[in-house]
């Protein structure tokens, strides 16, 4: 059974040990601010976006051309998104090309539900690994079902006051009601302004340091059992549980503060925004989570300190390049896009993206942490049963 006292006695002395070695102070805090400005200032320009929207129509509607047109006949400019027309039985192959990024389809017969008590929708049709492109299609889609839902207001309105005796004059009511006008005007914008490159490099270095600050106190264990310590504590009357805990719950403070200190630094020191506190506390909480329940994966699958380390420098690498830790949001190329998702720094940058850039809340981010709650408990679990066998058998 685990005892309350035992973990948190042996909790707090790994976590003054670990405070007296100045190694900690470098992995955990200096060296991912530094990498985090360094890698930040490269990207001083901010953070730039494109796209290519297809409008697809398949209504002959004079509203529905007039949509079309209103869109794909912008004038030119320093627009960040181009529409183009397209085939509607061509969308699916056309985004999958690449010709594309996304499509906006207006299906048959919308024209005349527009005077209808219940119109057509609006489709949107984009590729799944692109998220910024679908929410900016997605946008003006609803900007557009907002024009419909006025014009009906409106049409209504004025049959109303005028009455149904006369039904050229209701007929012209209606036809001018479907006039849609598209007051479209998508303006260049720097990302920097509201989020800054430091706001993300912080973060993304913070995770890639956390690996080294938490795989030190999960390597503990073996560090101590080569160094006869591990046998003097086993010979108090402490449960090997109480061992496990006590040593998680030191790493797990560790890896807190390493991203708190981080995030209250660059927040202070550099203005750099991360976004809602609480959303940002909440993922903070959940990739610590991740990150020592793959420590104490790896520490259960080696042999030696040595073994471990090296396991946990690899690890921690390849995680950063499938996660997206050293490129700017929304640059990842599709494969790697698609890779990020396996892996917990992934959905964190994702969910610090979002709570940065796009203002999401802690409920908008849930599911991302639930994820890395549960990566963190399976390997965790995994783990602390192979540490069991091989390290203190």
């Amino acid at each position: 059974m685990a005892d309350t006292h035992a973990i948190l006695a042996i909790a707090g002395t790994d976590l003054r040990r670990r405070l007296r070695d100045r190694t900690l102070y470098i992995q955990g805090f200096a060296a991912p601010i530094l990498f985090a400005l360094v890698v930040g200032m490269s990207f001083s320009g901010g953070f730039r976006f494109s796209a290519t929207i297809g409008v697809a129509s398949a209504d002959d509607s004079a509203t529905s051309q007039q949509i079309v047109d209103g869109f794909t006949k912008q004038p030119p400019g320093d627009s960040p998104v181009r529409f183009v027309p397209v085939d509607p039985a061509a969308v699916d192959q056309q985004i999958s090309s690449k010709a594309i990024d996304a499509a906006i389809v207006l299906p048959a017969g919308f024209g005349a539900s527009i005077a209808s008590a219940t119109p057509q929708p609006v489709g949107v049709v984009f590729d799944a690994d692109k998220r910024i492109t679908a929410d900016v299609a997605t946008s003006i889609a609803r900007r557009v079902a907002a024009q419909i839902d006025a014009s009906r207001l409106a049409i209504s309105a004025a049959l109303s006051a005028s009455g149904s005796g006369d039904p050229a004059k209701a007929q012209q009511i209606v036809s001018g009601g479907q006039r849609v006008q598209i007051p479209l005007q998508v303006e260049v914008g720097d990302v920097s302004d509201l989020y800054s490159p430091v706001a993300y490099f912080a973060p993304s270095m913070g995770m890639l340091f956390l690996f080294f600050t938490i795989g030190a106190g999960a390597r503990s264990l073996i560090t101590e059992r080569r160094e006869g310590t591990l046998q003097r504590v086993r010979a108090a009357p402490v449960s090997d549980t109480s061992i496990i805990l006590g040593k998680t719950a030191g790493v797990l403070v560790l890896g807190l503060a390493s991203l708190i200190v981080i995030w209250a630094l660059t927040s202070v020191a550099f203005g750099a925004r991360w976004g809602n506190p609480i959303a940002v506390l909440g993922v903070i909480v959940a990739v610590v989570i991740a990150t020592t329940g793959i420590s104490m994966l790896l520490t259960g699958f080696a042999r030696t300190d040595a073994q471990a380390e090296g396991l946990t420098s690899m690890v921690a690498f390849v995680l950063a390049l499938l996660g997206g830790n050293f490129l700017q949001p929304g640059s990842l190329p599709d494969l790697l896009s698609r890779l990020s998702l396996l892996t917990p720094n992934g959905w964190a940058l994702r969910s610090f993206t979002q709570i940065g850039a796009a203002g999401a809340t802690i409920t908008e981010v849930a599911p991302a942490i639930g994820v890395m709650v549960a990566i963190g408990i399976v390997c965790g679990l995994v783990g602390l049963r192979r540490v069991r066998r091989r390290v203190l058998s």
